[in-house]
């Protein structure tokens, strides 16, 4: 399968090289699919681990399906045992689910270079922050980041809203205070579908 990202919003956020990146608006233009696309940017690297999470199994699930879409192609094998991609180089892609808040703590002593977060509304917002302790590396060829897609709504809302501010800072690289860290949302601009042989929607 061939995947090109659409003009516009989708396109931006997958060239954004900000520690926290967040794909935010409502259902389209492309979202999930973007992280899918996203999380796959070092898998020439030998040591590179990435990790895409969902709330529960059940919505992870539909994440599962769509990768199967896209990572053969590039030569991933999928592992059902542990629900990870692994890569001609050695690269892996893991797939997981935080249901309760004390499933963070499945993560404790991972490392992983890249973090997806497909619906940030519906995590907590220690769920999200907690992951940042598992995101690091040694490696200077890799650039770390979170990246996180999502609709308004859901319980995380409010915390959400508040970290990146929507709506007045569309566009614009800005930074934490408490960690210094850049974030950055991708302005919701008009996008050009793409035939479905080629475009996964959102």
């Amino acid at each position: 399968m061939i995947w090109l990202a659409h003009d516009g919003a989708q396109e931006e956020f997958l060239q954004r090289t900000e520690f926290e990146v967040l794909f935010g608006g409502m259902a389209g233009p492309g979202k999930t699919a973007a992280l899918i696309a996203a999380v796959t940017r070092d898998i020439s690297n030998p040591h590179y681990q990435a990790l895409i999470l969902r709330r529960t199994y059940k919505q992870l699930q539909e994440i599962i399906d769509r990768c199967h879409e896209l990572y053969p192609a590039m030569g991933g094998v999928w592992t059902s045992g542990n629900k990870r991609w692994v890569f001609p180089s050695g690269a892996r892609i893991t797939l997981g689910h935080m249901q309760h808040e004390a499933d963070k703590y499945n993560y404790h002593g991972h490392q992983y270079h890249r973090v997806c977060f497909d619906e940030l509304t519906m995590f907590t917002e220690t769920q999200y922050l907690y992951i940042f302790s598992r995101v690091r590396t040694t490696d200077p060829d890799i650039n770390c980041q979170i990246l996180s897609a999502t609709n308004p709504g859901q319980i995380g809302n409010n915390w959400v809203k508040e970290r990146f501010q929507p709506g007045e800072r569309d566009g614009k690289t800005f930074y934490d205070k408490k960690t210094g860290l850049s974030l950055f949302i991708p302005e919701i601009l008009p996008t050009v579908l793409l035939p479905q042989s080629s475009a996964m929607a959102d």
